[in-house]
């Protein structure tokens, strides 16, 4: 209606199905709001990502095992996805890509009514990110975010919450073989040796793969068990 007037022209595209539905960003900015990062990474065709600045927090995390980056996002109308916990990509300025995982909430086990915060633990990762960019790239939503009776039981939730990090940012882009290979290293060669709540790798093991587990403790070796995958 305006093209003549304000000297432009208009092209309609076609519209983009994917899974014989209609793509949009009404539905797009709907999976996101709802914590569905599968479905608007699907739709938009590469990881939702989310820019930000490094700035100082309560530095509560550092205190139980887990640093966390705080983000603060410039861009007041950028949608930040649900609360929640999420497997993610850490991008620094200077373009390294750091596994992470990420806390969208209010942090109920610390307080009550307590603003919202994006916080990101980069896994294995020492060093000062304060006044940096980080670009975030939400992979896959891990659960919702939960209050906890104590700091002891939520730093054991943040032991299996890297965990399935870890393996949901390998699950993207290897075959099974590979995953029980990264979930081998984790449990058994990775894990954090003062073992929180009494949890040991073996019992992770055996609570999230039985069959590899009674395999593993038959003496059968990492490579002889991910071949029978």
């Amino acid at each position: 209606q305006n093209a003549d007037r304000y000297g432009f022209t208009v092209e309609e595209i076609p519209r983009e199905d994917v899974a014989a539905v209609g793509v949009s960003s009404t539905r797009i900015r709907q999976a996101l709001r709802q914590g569905d990062i599968a479905t608007a990474n699907r739709y938009l065709g590469y990881h939702y990502p989310l820019t930000g600045t490094v700035v100082h927090g309560q530095k509560l995390g550092r205190t139980i095992g887990y640093p966390t980056a705080n983000i603060s996002v410039a861009e007041p109308l950028k949608l930040v996805p649900a609360r929640g916990i999420y497997a993610v990509w850490a991008v620094t300025a200077a373009g390294t890509r750091h596994p992470a995982m990420l806390s969208i909430g209010v942090r109920p086990t610390i307080g009550n009514d307590l603003a919202q915060t994006i916080e990101v633990n980069l896994l294995r990762f020492s060093g000062d990110l304060y006044g940096q960019l980080l670009t975030i790239e939400f992979v896959a939503w891990l659960r919702a975010e939960e209050k906890y009776d104590g700091l002891a039981a939520l730093q054991a939730q943040l032991a299996r919450d890297a965990m399935n990090t870890r393996a949901a940012l390998a699950a993207e882009t290897v075959g099974e073989r590979a995953i029980y290979l990264a979930i081998d290293e984790i449990l058994w060669h990775d894990w954090d040796p003062i073992g929180v709540n009494n949890i040991t790798p073996r019992d992770e093991y055996e609570n999230y793969t039985p069959e590899i587990f009674r395999l593993k403790m038959s003496g059968a070796r990492t490579e002889e068990i991910a071949n029978k995958l």
